[in-house]
């Protein structure tokens, strides 16, 4: 029997109100500092609308990623909000999140045909703990407009099936390359379709329907070829073994997660040697899986869900792809919509009522798991910190620290930053070594002058720069190990476009007495175009103790002429004190 239209209405206002109630809060919560800078912050070609900027978002990535939809959504945020603070963004994420539960809340109406409470379906599906990072993060908003496609797709193809309008067909052909143009992983949509004429009929793999896949197959074909030219071979993968080994268990652990959605973060941590003990038993239970969907051929939503959970998460396997973690909670957004549908299959009608009664108890601790998990995306710092309770490599520390740091926090930032120093972490880019290591640098310039000349020779290693360069010369110098001081000084004047490295050096030659290579240096600098008044008298003062009283009164007149340009009220004692010296020759 059909669900009355006011009684569903009623049922989608509640479940509307109570994804109010969870997300209301996130409203107020800023950008993450993880990817929402290259997303929409510094992503110029979002920030106004012309022809330009249109062209630049359908035919280029976004940190690597192409999501033209996304970004145009984005672009109209930006229109009417601005970006001045996130409430725009996560206002569009939650009223997407609602959208698409209702969208479940349709579909699983289909599928069961109310044989399942539908409103418990897409409760289950709206307070799920894994869909936090979906609606919380600005960044992650792809996963909720892709999810409002595929949801629309199933729906449209299914009418197909039922009443054979072509409307309904060339719907879900629309619906789908829409998709594909906000996420890559609409693409296990393709084999839906398959799922769904099973479901309607009686095989997987239909003759007279083959057709049919035609336009999605070279839809897919095209967005596959498109996405690998932006995306490349980028890994974040650090263990020591075969990351497709890991494949199994990663499949195994978005299945847990449905049920016991407990420990979640922002990125986890690649294991360093795998645990034989997990790759037999999440082998173990995927074969068996598969086998009771083969000895449950006749159940055929069971088949249809497993399959449609494996479908959608096989992509965000290391057989596919291993970016910064094995796991991210938004990959289980739309996929574990399947594994629930597999659980509601497997019992009767008569046992619906016991099972309702278990499912709005698991729903209420979803609800409440949730809530608390929105309050670690209030602030990113806040983020990295929940992400440490569950997780031992450094990545984390390393990202809170710079934040940290940003801020002021020194002895918190020089804390974390010692911590991967003691542990790097292998995701990390020689770049953020560099930083990491300059910034130690500077924190124990005052406490340990020793241990920050070596903070400073490590971000040289990662990063010669002139900035790093000077640093870690100022910090030889001041422990007294010149020939240091002075090697990373010559090096640092070999690649420098400022004088500060060659006044540093001349400084340390005058110094240690050495005035030959003191009037080289300034003179050097002087060749490079820094005409100052500081290397002309260095150059004066080094020149008249090698005995070059001609040369150096020459430098002498020019300092003169650039200190009456600059118009000084003041005298200088250094010109003073030179040409005293130089009275005294002949």
């Amino acid at each position: 029997m059909e669900v009355p239209k006011h009684r569903k209405l009623l049922s989608l206002l509640a479940l509307s109100c109570l994804i109010l109630l969870l997300y209301g809060p996130v409203i107020g919560y800023d950008f993450i500092a993880v990817d929402d800078g290259g997303q929409v912050l510094e992503n110029e070609k979002i920030h106004r609308f012309t022809l330009e900027n249109l062209m630049k978002i359908f035919s280029s990535a976004t940190v690597s990623m192409y999501q033209p939809l996304t970004s145009l959504l984005f672009a109209f945020i930006i229109a009417i909000f601005g970006f001045k603070t996130a409430a725009g963004f996560h206002i569009a994420s939650i009223l997407l999140h609602i959208l698409n539960s209702c969208l479940v809340y349709t579909v699983g109406q289909r599928l069961f045909k109310n044989k399942v409470n539908p409103l418990l379906f897409a409760s289950l599906f709206a307070f799920h703990p894994l869909a936090v990072e979906a609606v919380s993060w600005v960044s992650a908003t792809s996963s909720l407009v892709f999810t409002t496609f595929f949801l629309a797709g199933i729906i449209q193809y299914d009418r197909y099936l039922e009443f054979g309008h072509k409307k309904h067909y060339r719907a879900s052909i629309l619906v789908f390359f829409l998709g594909c143009l906000c996420k890559i992983q609409m693409i296990p949509f393709v084999f839906v379709l398959f799922l769904l004429d099973f479901l309607r009929g009686n095989q997987l793999i239909q003759k007279d329907k083959l057709y049919l896949k035609i336009p999605f197959v070279l839809i897919a074909l095209v967005f596959t070829w498109v996405t690998l030219q932006f995306r490349g071979e980028q890994s974040g993968f650090t263990g020591n073994y075969n990351p497709i080994l890991l494949v199994p268990i990663q499949i195994t652990w978005y299945a847990l997660k449905a049920f016991f959605p407990a420990n979640l973060g922002i990125v986890y941590d690649w294991p360093q040697t795998l645990n034989v003990v997990w790759i037999v038993a999440s082998s173990a239970v995927l074969s068996a899986l598969i086998y009771l969907a083969y000895k449950k051929i006749k159940n055929k939503l069971f088949v249809f869900g497993l399959l449609f959970y494996l479908s959608n998460i096989i992509l965000h396997t290391s057989l596919f792809s291993s970016f910064l973690g094995p796991y991210a909670d938004r990959y289980g957004y739309l996929s574990v919509f399947g594994i629930w549908i597999s659980v509601f299959s497997l019992f009767g009608q008569k046992q619906m009522k016991a099972v309702s009664i278990v499912g709005y108890v698991v729903m209420a601790i979803f609800f409440i798991t949730a809530k608390q998990q929105t309050t670690s995306w209030e602030d990113t710092i806040a983020l990295w910190s929940q992400n440490l309770k569950h997780q031992t490599a450094s990545f984390s520390n390393g990202m809170r620290g710079q934040l940290y740091y940003e801020k002021g926090m020194y002895a918190a930032a020089q804390q974390d930053f010692e911590i991967v120093a003691r542990s790097p972490d292998p995701r990390f880019e020689p770049e953020k070594y560099a930083y990491l290591y300059g910034a130690l640098g500077i924190m124990t310039t005052d406490s340990d002058g020793i241990k920050s000349a070596q903070y400073f020779n490590q971000a040289c290693q990662y990063d010669p720069s002139a900035g790093n360069l000077h640093n870690a010369g100022m910090a030889y110098e001041k422990i007294n190990a010149f020939e240091k001081a002075e090697r990373f000084y010559l090096k640092c004047t070999e690649i420098s476009s400022t004088p500060k490295c060659f006044n540093s050096l001349s400084s340390l030659y005058f110094q240690l007495e050495r005035f030959e290579d003191g009037a080289a240096i300034t003179a050097q600098a002087i060749e490079s175009g820094f005409e100052e008044l500081i290397f002309y008298e260095m150059s004066c003062f080094f020149l008249i103790q090698t005995d070059q009283i001609e040369a150096a009164r020459d430098h002498y007149e020019k300092a003169q002429k650039l200190y009456l340009e600059a118009d000084n009220k003041t005298p200088d004692p250094i010109l003073l004190n030179l040409g005293r010296m130089l009275k005294a020759f002949p």
